[in-house]
C-alpha cells in the first residue's frame, strides 16, 4: 500500500506500507510506455527506498541547528567572511564589538572597514589571499593581533583566529577583545622600568642603561648623585603623601633641567642619579647647578627643596664605571654632611613661621611665653643649658600642629571625638620633627609631654606627676596662662586675676601645684 507525502525535499515521494504494517519512505518516478505512433500503452514506475537518506537529513538539520546555536552563544564575537571580504554572518558578541547591527553590517561590510592601522590591513589582506592558494595556507598563522575600530570610533585590541570552513572559500573568524590585557601588561612594562611616585626611571633600567651606555664611544660618561635634603622630616610632620608629593616635585625638576638623551632614575629612598652620556666634568657641574637653582626658586610653606649633589666622571674606558659611581656617591655624603643640617634647620623654620602665620601662634604669644618660662626657670635656679632648652621648647612646643589639619585646628566650636584624636597627634608629630634635627632632638622628650596631666588623665601616655619632664610641666602652665589672659579669635580673654585663679583651681589636678604657685608668685611680684 502506498501513501503519499512524507520527505521534504525530495519530489514524487512517498511511504510503502508493507503487509506487516512497516513503514519505508520511499522515492519515486515513473515514465510513459509509447508506441512509434505516441500512443501510450502503460507506465513505467520505479520506487527508490530512502530511509537512509532520511536519516542523514534529520541529523544534517539537527547538526545545522546546533552549530548555529553555538555560533550565535559563544561568549566570544564570530564572524563568516566571504572570498570578497564581505562579511555574510556575524553573532550577537560580534554586534557588541562592533556597535554596529547584524543588518548594518551581514551582507554590506567588508572585515576591511573595521581594521584602524593600515600596516595591519596590509597584513590581514596578505592573510586572507594566501589562506585560499593551494601550497601557502601553511605558510600563514591563523592567530593575530590587530586593533579595531568601532562604530563609535574607538580602538580595541583584538586577538583573532582565522580559518577556512571546510570545503568552501568561507572564513570562519572569532575576534577577541584582548584591550584591558594590553593595557596591564603595558602598565607592568612601565612599571618594571619605572619608579611609581616620581615617573623616573628605576634602578633596574638605570642598571641596564649604564650595561648598555659604557662605551668608549659616550665618553666623557658623567655621573650626577643627588640626594633630596629633608624628606624624612617631612614625612614625619606631614605624612608620606606629602614626602611623596615633594619627590614628585623633584623628580619633574630633574626632568626639565635635564637633556633628552640623559638617564634619570630614582636610585633609591630621597637618591636620584643622573647619567650622562658625552658629557665632561664641567658641564656636569652645569646642569647640577642649574638644578638646584631650580630648587631653590620652589616656593612651599614646607621650605625650599634642598639636593646635595655628588658628580664624577668615566674619561677612560678602562675605568670601572661602578668605581665612578661611588666616587659620585662619596661626594654627595661628603657635601650632605656640610647642607644637611642647614636644611633641616631652614625646614624647622618654614614649619616655625607656618604655624605662626597659620594658627594663631603668633610671635607675640612664643615671646610672652619664652619670657615667663624664662623667669620660673631663673627663680628655679636651672642651669643654663636647662634655660637655653626652656627658650627652645617656648618656640617649638606645639610645632606638631602644622601637619593637622585646618578644619580641626581652627574650629571654633566644640571638637568632635575623632577630630580630638587628630588634634592630640600633633604632640608625637612634634616629637619626630625634633628627632629628625640634631639641634631639637634635645627637647623632643618635652614637646611629646607637654601636654601630660598632673593626674595622669593627660596625652599621649597618661603620665603623671613627678614623671613628666620639669620643663614639660612648666611650658603646660605658662601656655595656659598666656592663653587666658590673652584669648583666642574662639575664646575671648579674661583678667590677669581670674587667670590666677584658674590655675589654683587646676592646681593638683592639670598642672603641678608647686610651679603654679612659683608662677604666681612671679607675675604678682611683678
Amino acid at each position: 500500500m502506498l501513501e503519499t507525502g512524507g520527505i521534504q525535499g525530495l519530489a514524487n515521494h512517498t511511504v510503502l506500507i508493507s503487509k506487516d504494517g512497516a513503514r519505508y519512505p520511499i522515492a519515486d518516478s515513473a515514465a510513459p510506455i509509447k508506441q512509434s505512433d505516441g500512443k501510450i500503452l502503460g507506465v513505467v514506475m520505479v520506487f527508490r527506498d530512502i530511509s537512509d537518506i532520511k536519516k542523514t537529513m534529520g541529523k544534517l538539520r539537527e547538526s545545522q541547528k546546533m552549530y548555529h546555536s553555538v555560533f550565535e552563544n559563544t561568549g566570544t564575537a564570530m564572524l563568516i567572511i566571504e572570498e570578497n571580504k564581505i562579511i555574510s554572518l556575524i553573532n550577537r558578541e560580534a554586534e557588541k564589538l562592533t556597535g554596529y547591527k547584524k543588518d548594518e553590517i551581514e551582507g554590506k561590510m567588508s572585515f576591511t572597514n573595521f581594521i584602524a592601522k593600515k600596516e595591519e590591513l596590509q597584513m590581514i589582506l596578505r592573510y586572507h589571499y594566501m589562506r585560499r592558494k593551494k601550497g601557502l595556507a601553511g605558510f600563514i598563522s591563523n592567530n593575530y593581533e590587530f586593533q579595531l575600530r568601532d562604530k563609535e570610533g574607538n580602538i580595541k585590541n583584538i586577538l583573532a583566529t582565522a580559518s577556512l570552513i571546510p570545503d568552501s572559500n568561507k572564513t570562519v573568524a572569532s575576534f577577541l577583545d584582548i584591550t584591558e590585557r594590553k593595557q596591564a601588561e603595558k602598565r607592568i612594562r612601565y612599571l618594571g622600568f619605572h619608579d611609581q611616585t616620581t615617573g623616573l626611571y628605576n634602578r633596574n633600567f638605570f642598571e641596564e642603561s649604564l650595561h648598555r651606555l659604557d662605551t668608549e664611544r659616550q665618553l666623557p660618561l658623567s655621573i650626577i648623585m643627588g640626594d633630596l635634603n629633608g624628606l624624612k622630616l617631612i614625612n614625619d610632620a606631614f605624612g608620606h603623601y606629602e614626602g611623596d608629593k615633594m619627590l614628585e616635585q623633584v623628580g619633574e625638576i630633574l626632568r626639565s633641567n635635564s637633556r633628552d638623551e640623559d638617564i634619570i632614575a630614582r636610585w633609591g629612598g630621597d637618591e636620584f642619579v643622573i647619567l650622562l652620556p658625552k658629557t665632561d666634568y664641567d658641564t656636569a657641574v652645569k646642569i647640577a647647578a642649574r638644578i638646584k637653582t631650580t630648587c631653590d626658586k620652589h616656593e612651599s610653606k614646607k621650605g625650599t627643596l634642598s639636593i646635595t649633589f655628588g658628580i664624577a666622571t668615566k674619561n677612560e674606558q678602562t675605568t670601572d664605571i661602578h668605581d665612578i659611581i661611588r666616587e659620585a656617591e662619596n661626594r654627595m655624603y661628603s657635601k650632605k654632611l656640610i647642607e644637611g643640617q642647614s636644611v633641616r634647620n631652614s625646614i624647622i623654620r618654614s614649619l616655625e613661621e607656618t604655624l605662626r602665620e597659620s594658627h594663631y601662634e603668633t610671635e607675640e604669644h612664643a615671646m610672652r611665653v619664652k619670657d615667663l618660662a624664662l623667669k620660673m626657670g631663673t627663680r628655679l635656679q636651672f642651669n643654663e643649658d636647662q634655660l637655653n632648652k626652656l627658650i627652645l621648647l617656648s618656640r617649638l612646643h606645639d610645632i606638631g600642629k602644622v601637619a593637622i589639619p585646618d578644619n580641626v585646628l581652627l574650629k571654633s566650636e566644640k571638637l568632635t571625638e575623632e577630630e580630638w584624636e587628630k588634634m592630640k597627634k600633633h604632640t608625637e608629630i612634634g616629637y619626630r620633627i625634633a628627632e629628625s634635627c640634631s639641634d631639637l632632638s634635645q627637647v623632643a622628650d618635652e614637646i611629646l609631654y607637654h601636654h601630660e596631666r598632673w593626674d595622669g588623665k593627660g596625652y599621649p601616655h597618661g603620665l603623671s606627676k613627678m614623671g613628666i619632664p620639669i620643663l614639660s610641666r612648666i611650658i603646660s602652665i605658662v601656655d595656659a596662662y598666656d592663653v587666658m589672659t590673652h584669648g583666642r579669635p574662639y575664646k575671648e580673654a579674661v583678667s590677669q586675676e581670674e587667670a590666677l585663679r584658674e590655675l589654683e583651681v587646676r592646681a593638683g589636678t592639670q598642672f603641678d601645684p608647686e610651679l603654679v604657685e612659683t608662677l604666681i608668685s612671679i607675675i604678682r611680684a611683678d
